[in-house]
């Protein structure tokens, strides 16, 4: 993996735009954290 960069993983693999599809993304476009989609509990 490349230095400064994330592998970022949906949890749906037909829908999720992630790293299977863009690759390895750099650390500094991340912009938060998902814990939980909203409306869910």
């Amino acid at each position: 993996m490349p230095v400064d960069s994330l592998l970022v993983l949906g949890d749906n693999l037909a829908r999720s735009n992630d790293s299977r599809r863009l690759g390895y993304l750099p650390a500094d476009a991340l912009i938060g954290v998902v814990l939980r989609p909203l409306g869910q509990r």
